[in-house]
């Protein structure tokens, strides 16, 4: 099925670069987006302003996640051409482990629970994910919860016992970065695909605009509590506040992403430009996860 074939199922005008979706076979792909246009139909139907904030939230979140995950992997990339292994299992996993996160924060069917959401442990994160995959497949879901499996292993035998052998030891299960990549591009494909089908399910059964509440919830965004509180991120608040201003109903993923947030977001990664010779170069690849040109 073509990116313009799928961008059509979900209702939408525009035109996503799927990646991975459309190696789905036709009739999974037809399924899956209908059965998700069927499960946004009574949430659309009582959309309101509370609605809107968690769903702004939701988003938000998930397209943060994604480009995390694209910083990720493109460490991964650029670590593999110069030898730096020790890299490897956690960029792998955590790549994969947003692109999840992002995942469930799209599905109709997964309930928000404010900052417990956000710090769901990695074990529930993988479940909510692969039985959300599962509305595609068995065989998609059993496929790509092998390699969440094989990822977090890798990534914990460094953490907990770091054997002698380095990545040797795992010898043909070693998950390769075009493993994780194509799960990651799917997860990214699918959040894309969900959202776009909120925003035309919204558009067809209630009456915009809406308005975001300025509530708690959404400086859930901005930082953590407690310890990490000092943390607090200027931007997030910056772009939330923009968005308050400017964002009157939902839209798919791609429409949250404006440019100059991706530009803030990757430059944040980039170093001065007289110490970057032969550095990681942020910037080369911001569509790796997801259609952002």
């Amino acid at each position: 099925m073509t990116k313009e074939e799928i961008s059509a199922l979900t209702g939408t005008k525009t035109i996503y670069g799927y990646r991975q979706l459309t190696s789905v076979p036709d009739q999974e792909v037809k399924e899956y987006i209908s059965r998700t246009r069927a499960l946004f139909a009574p949430i659309s139907r009582s959309f309101n302003n509370d609605l809107h904030t968690e769903w702004f939230i939701r988003e938000y979140l998930a397209l943060k996640y994604i480009l995390a995950a694209t910083v990720m992997g493109t460490s991964a990339r650029y670590g593999r051409t110069k030898n730096l292994q020790i890299t490897t299992p956690y960029l792998h996993y955590m790549m994969m482990l947003n692109c999840c996160r992002a995942f469930i924060f799209s599905l109709p069917c997964s309930e928000w629970d404010g900052v417990k959401s956000i710090e769901m442990t990695h074990g529930k994160i993988i479940n909510l994910s692969t039985n959300g995959l599962a509305r595609i497949s068995k065989c998609v879901k059993d496929l790509h919860a092998d390699r969440l499996s094989r990822a977090r292993s890798q990534r914990e035998a460094f953490s907990y016992r770091f054997p002698g052998q380095g990545l040797k030891v795992f010898n043909s299960s070693l998950l390769s970065f075009e493993e994780a990549l194509d799960t990651a591009q799917l997860l990214c494909d699918l959040s894309q695909a969900n959202f776009a089908c909120l925003e035309s399910s919204v558009r067809k059964h209630s009456n915009p605009p809406f308005k975001i509440t300025y509530n708690s919830a959404i400086w859930d965004l901005v930082g953590p509590e407690g310890e990490l509180s000092e943390f607090i991120d200027s931007d997030d608040s910056h772009r939330v506040s923009y968005f308050i201003r400017k964002h009157d109903r939902p839209c798919e993923l791609s429409g949250l992403a404006t440019e100059g947030l991706i530009e803030d977001f990757f430059g944040a990664w980039q170093i001065d430009e007289e110490d970057a010779d032969g550095a990681y170069n942020p910037d080369q690849e911001w569509d790796l996860l997801i259609d952002v040109n």
